[in-house]
């Protein structure tokens, strides 16, 4: 059950302020922002309600007022490392921010955040794989502003521009990334590399999506403009991002989407990972059927996939690979390469819980959308 914030006279069905009190672990207690701004919500699974509070806390702990002429933004980190960006953004959670905060009543946060990344001086939209565009689409479907977003169009292609000109390789039909820059440090990928941190730069599944989706919410919002050439435009790269990703990612033999390696790369122990193959098609581990990460179910989240490619979801709920009683793996973990680590950022077996949010995502829409048997 979910009750927004409710217009003067009519009747709510849930207490707010009770909903807040049944909880404990405030720090911020400023109840008249909550019950101004967020969607109250009840349901049996007393787990589920407290999750669901502390995540809008956590948001306003988050929150920061740049300038007036910024407005507000988000951080990442609480203590804002040196690789965030003015206020302390960074760019690789801003899809599931956006989509979070575009349900705050107060239209005003998600639009700042949204104009922010393209016209705060000292903003890195693209120091990180993200879903950008998507997210500011996302939120107009929530708040709509036909004004505003149009008015940001040429920012969005600008970004969209910006990402082909660095990383989209013509004669592939795919953007290249590695798992550094796409938020999965330390993966088994870049570990078959001499630089286990950086290395493997490759077109993976997951930024590939992230780029399908921009293109798409570009062609909606030039569609709200009138501008028909430039949606047909960004349709066509959509649809040529989604035929290659699943004409060339795919492996039929281990049902997963894998990435697929941009040049030859050596390892430590002078094993070669071949140009164009994709993971454990060549290097140390030739010829081994796992490889499978967690990551290579973001196509889901943005109705990539046609019909036919479901059966890569036999795998999450499966002991054997991805499921675990904290969320899933990152890796599968019977793979020879899965690994544990008491350290920051190594995915290349612990769950993280910015992963399992796009897994459930995908999820919810694999379940509605696609044949179920």
């Amino acid at each position: 059950m979910l009750l927004a914030a409710a217009p003067t006279g009519v009747a709510e069905i849930l207490d707010k302020q009770k909903s807040l009190d049944t909880q404990t672990f405030w720090d911020n207690r400023d109840w008249d922002w909550y019950k101004a701004n967020i969607p109250f919500f009840e349901c049996p699974d007393a787990d589920i309600v407290t999750t669901y509070y502390y995540r809008w806390e956590l948001i306003t702990k988050h929150l920061t007022y740049g300038s007036p002429n910024s407005g507000y933004s988000f951080t990442e980190f609480i203590d804002r490392p040196f690789w965030s960006g003015a206020y302390g953004a960074i760019s690789c959670p801003v899809g599931h921010q956006l989509y979070e905060l575009r349900w705050l009543n107060d239209e005003r946060y998600v639009r700042d955040y949204s104009r922010y990344w393209f016209r705060t001086p000292g903003a890195q939209p693209r120091n990180y794989g993200c879903w950008l565009t998507d997210g500011v689409w996302a939120a107009h479907e929530v708040h709509p502003d036909e004004a505003f977003i149009k008015d940001l169009l040429p920012d969005l292609i600008k970004n969209y521009e910006g990402w082909a000109k660095r990383q989209f390789v013509p004669e592939v039909g795919l953007f290249w990334q590695n798992g550094h820059d796409d938020g999965m440090e330390f993966n088994i990928n870049s570990r078959q590399t001499k630089d286990i941190l950086r290395g493997a730069n490759g077109y993976r599944p997951g930024f590939n999506a992230y780029m399908f989706a921009d293109a798409l919410a570009i062609s909606k919002v030039a569609r709200l403009a009138d501008d028909a050439a430039t949606a047909k435009e960004f349709e066509a790269k959509a649809a040529s991002l989604k035929a290659n990703v699943q004409k060339l990612l795919w492996d039929p033999k281990r049902d997963f989407f894998f990435p697929m390696s941009m040049r030859d790369e050596t390892d430590q122990e002078g094993n070669v990972v071949k140009k164009h193959t994709l993971t454990y098609q060549s290097g140390k581990f030739a010829g081994d059927m796992h490889g499978r990460e967690e990551h290579a179910y973001i196509p889901w989240q943005f109705n990539l996939p046609d019909a036919g490619y479901e059966s890569a979801w036999k795998f999450l709920m499966d002991r054997d690979y991805f499921f675990a009683d904290y969320g899933p793996s990152t890796v599968e973990r019977h793979d020879p390469m899965f690994l544990l680590k008491n350290s920051c950022c190594w995915w290349s077996g612990q769950s993280w819980p910015y992963s399992t949010a796009q897994t459930l995502k995908a999820l919810a829409h694999l379940l509605p959308n696609y044949q179920q048997n």
